[in-house]
């Protein structure tokens, strides 16, 4: 039977049920902990639902680099999902694009949290004084209370992705530099 399985992987023939389980069969390792004991599915429970639902769908194109407070001249970032412009409460998400040398200073957030998602480029990041060699495909997480800050010193444009939350948090970004 495990042939017949391998077999229709491979896009071969097989006879109809062959290499699947019995439905009067008692739950085996295929299924454990995805059903609760006896094979009932548990009741879902309701969600509650949000007051307002609009989804949000753009191209990046579509927002402005801006520069956020904090920031050498040249790190920019854009606002992708925001409670300025979009149906969110609890996200900021941003990309970010600093050209070599730029950087944003050390800075700690009480209560938001940041996650940046190192898309290209190089740079060190500092977390609470020590610093960090930060490339493509590294994750960072910024719990609340760290002070920390990003610095290109790499040879390209370091771009990278910024989720926050809670959005209120984190410093509104302007065209011009200034606190919004």
């Amino acid at each position: 039977m495990a042939g017949a399985v391998f077999g229709e992987l491979a896009g071969e023939p097989r006879e109809p049920g062959e290499g699947r389980p019995s439905p009067d069969l008692a739950p085996s390792r295929i299924n454990r902990g995805c059903m609760p004991p006896g094979g009932d599915m548990a009741p879902e429970e309701p969600r509650p639902t949000p007051k307002s639902r609009t989804p949000k769908i753009m191209r990046v194109e579509e927002a402005y680099w801006e520069l956020p407070p904090g920031h050498s001249s040249q790190a920019f970032s854009k606002m992708l999902v925001h409670p300025s412009n979009a149906d969110t409460q609890h996200l900021d998400f941003r990309i970010s694009s600093y050209q070599p040398r730029a950087y944003a200073e050390v800075h700690v957030h009480e209560v938001a949290e940041n996650l940046y998602y190192v898309l290209r480029g190089k740079g060190i990041v500092e977390l609470d004084g020590v610093k960090h060699l930060v490339e493509p495909h590294m994750v960072v997480h910024i719990p609340p209370g760290v002070r920390h800050g990003i610095f290109n010193t790499g040879l390209e444009d370091l771009v990278f992705l910024v989720v926050a939350s809670p959005p209120y948090d984190m410093p509104e970004v302007t065209r011009d530099g200034r606190e919004g």
